[in-house]
Parts: C-alpha cells; structure tokens; sequence
C-alpha cells in the first residue's frame, strides 16, 4: 500500500479531513485521456449518461450510467469514450490536516460502523452501482458549492464529503451482502431496472425478463427482501419522483404523469391521493407555501 493511499490506516489515527483538489461536471466524445496516468489524489468518476471506459492499468472497465469507480492514490488510469458521447462527474481529493470545524475521518469511522468496514479495504479501485442516484445527487451539490466562491462554505463542503464517503461506504456494504446470497442480487437489479425506466410502462412481466426470471418468483424474491410487491415498490418510486416534480417546479400537473410513467392523469391523481393523503393540485399548494422541497 502506498502511503498516499486512501486506505492507508495513518489516515485514521491523526485529524484529517479530505479536501477536493480538482473537480468538473463535463460530456467527453471520441476521447481519450492523452496519457496513462496518475496522481497523489484518489478520484471518483460518477457517470451520468452514456457509457465510457476506465482502463486502470491493463484492465479495462466498462462503465454506463448510474455507475461509479473509486480509484485509489498512485494509479495509473485513463478515460475512453466513443463518439455516443459520456456525461462524467468527477472529483479528485486528499487528506489534510483540520482546516474546518466538522467532523474529522477518524470521528466520522467512529459513529459509522460501514465507514469503518469500508476503510478497511485495500484495492486499486472499486466500481460499483448507484441505483436510487443518491450519490449522483450528493456529487453534483459538491461541485455546486465548489463553484461557489463564498467564504465559510468549508462547513457545507465537509459535511456533503461525509455524506458522499457514508453513501458510497453503504452501496460498498450492499454490494458485499448481495455477494454473500445471490438472490438478492435479482431483487438489487430488479429496483435498479424500475429506477431507471419508471418514466416508461414498465411491468411486472419487463422487470422479471430483465432479470431472466420468472414473474412469480420475483414476486416473493422482491416481496422477502424488501417488504414491498414489485408493483408497490413502482408505485412508491414513481409517487417520489411526481412529488420533486410538484414541489420543486412548474411542470403541469398532466404532464408530470408522462414523467412518471403514467397513462391517465385521472389515474395518477387517484393514485397520489390514496398514497400521500392530498391531491396532487393541494401537494404542489402546500409545499409551495412552505417552500420545502418534495420528500
């Protein structure tokens, strides 16, 4: 291990906080990264649309959208993307001494028992899924308060880094659970799948032919591990993503159904009202009012 390394226990023991060298939120096509190379920083390269390719070494890694790679310190790698073209948010950091008032690394390890177990890990890089875009989200809120110039952002910087480090800790941790019972790889790539094309008239018999099962079994796979019936937990994905739509913009109440997946906007506001208590037109009212954004 070398000593740069984000794993490197040295890290843990002293007050260190990780700081953002360099960052962007860019769309790459026909390119490729001018040199095999490498840096005293780890980085994380989320991609947002499109698919490219990482070559780490002489390994090639293939990536789409809704993945991330974590590439520890001294690595040689290298970014390749076709002419379909790639949409990347990256950040690259290090550790440094307490320059903010949040919590240190070795403080936030010892109130995260997954941060503790991800820490722990000793490779190259990992690659992993990001299914309900949560760390997307986190990244792209990192790189808005980067390009804010404001003095006493440290705070807020800090705190979106611990969130980013407990989120990608957690994705690790799901991953390695689903290494450890198969099935459940099935019920993970089931709500990966509505996550990605909830917005389309998805059924239970689509999700189950992208997982190459069968219907019913998948029913008492997803029910087992999650609580919820595949057409519940759709539901609930869509009824999400309609009351961001709501709360946070301007959309026309009939053509949020489109967004969402929904035939009917009669049947979108049945559905909305059986779930969340309020019609959609009475949600947007209250929220606005309030000025909270959708939950």
């Amino acid at each position: 291990m070398n000593k740069n390394s984000l794993f490197n226990p040295y890290w843990r023991e002293g007050q260190y906080q990780l700081k953002i060298q360099a960052y962007y939120y860019q769309e790459f096509k026909n390119y490729i990264t001018p040199n095999n190379h490498r840096h005293c920083r780890a980085e994380i390269m989320y991609i947002v649309k499109g698919d490219c390719e990482v070559l780490i070494g002489s390994t090639s890694v293939p990536m789409k959208k809704g993945d991330f790679i974590l590439i520890d310190t001294d690595i040689f790698h290298r970014l390749k993307v076709n002419e379909e073209g790639c949409r990347i948010l990256n950040i690259e950091f290090f550790f440094h001494k307490k320059f903010c008032p949040f919590f240190t690394i070795d403080q936030l390890i010892m109130y995260m028992p997954n941060l503790k177990k991800f820490f722990s890990i000793q490779a190259p890089y990992i690659l992993l899924k990001d299914p309900e875009e949560r760390l997307g989200r986190l990244i792209r809120s990192l790189i808005g308060q980067l390009d804010n110039l404001e003095i006493g952002n440290d705070f807020t910087r800090q705190m979106l880094i611990g969130e980013i480090l407990m989120t990608i800790s957690n994705i690790y941790n799901q991953a390695k659970k689903v290494e450890k019972d198969p099935k459940s790889q099935y019920v993970a790539q089931a709500i990966e799948y509505i996550h990605q094309y909830y917005d389309y008239n998805l059924t239970v018999a689509d999700i189950a032919k992208q997982v190459n099962l069968h219907e019913r079994y998948l029913q008492h796979l997803f029910k087992k591990k999650t609580g919820y019936t595949v057409n519940a937990y759709l539901t609930k994905t869509r009824l999400k993503k309609a009351k961001q739509l709501l709360a946070c913009t301007n959309i026309e109440i009939s053509k949020i159904c489109d967004y969402i997946g929904v035939n009917s906007q009669q049947y979108f506001s049945y559905l909305f009202k059986k779930h969340v208590g309020v019609s959609p037109q009475n949600y947007r009212k209250e929220k606005m009012q309030l000025g909270i954004k959708g939950t």
